[in-house]
């Protein structure tokens, strides 16, 4: 952790001021035993601690590097106050493109892994569709993005 650049990852163009209790916070992950659990209060900058250590990851070499919040509200906080991150949402989040649907469909009410001949199915190596040109189904394309690396955002509870 010593290596890490806490203090020069921290978003000061988001945040142009440093709260002591973030100081205090980003000092001891600095030396602390792993894994470890940060909880403060509402409202005294978490997620720009959270932020911070992941950036600083990021520019050590980290590539995959995953922030879990409570529910997809948060999510949206998080990539509201960190455009920069990128979002992974769960399937029923996300419309189907399937030809042949007039019930406007969610992606989890389809078995996508039959439809292998959809227009709009997305490469997650390449991130090409299937058929060029078309609208990339809007479920693999945040897959495929979230597994290009940097900080993804998602939501481990799903009510």
């Amino acid at each position: 952790m010593k290596t890490l650049d806490l203090m020069g990852s921290f978003p000061k163009d988001r945040h142009p001021r440093m709260r002591s209790g973030q100081h205090i916070s980003l000092e001891h992950l600095k030396t602390a035993e792993w894994p470890v659990v940060h909880q403060s209060p509402v409202g005294t900058g978490k997620t720009a601690v959270g932020y911070t250590f992941l950036k600083a990851k990021e520019k050590k070499g980290g590539k995959h590097l995953l922030y879990s919040v409570p529910n997809k509200t948060q999510v949206e906080q998080v990539q509201a106050m960190h455009p920069d991150v990128k979002v992974a949402l769960g399937r029923n989040e996300h419309p189907c493109l399937y030809p042949g649907y007039d019930d406007d469909p969610r992606a989890d009410q389809i078995p996508c892994s039959m439809n292998t001949d959809c227009p709009h199915r997305v490469n997650l190596e390449t991130g090409e569709t299937y058929e060029p040109g078309a609208t990339p189904c809007p479920y693999l394309q945040q897959k495929y993005e979230a597994l290009q690396g940097g900080i993804v955002v998602l939501s481990l509870i799903h009510i």
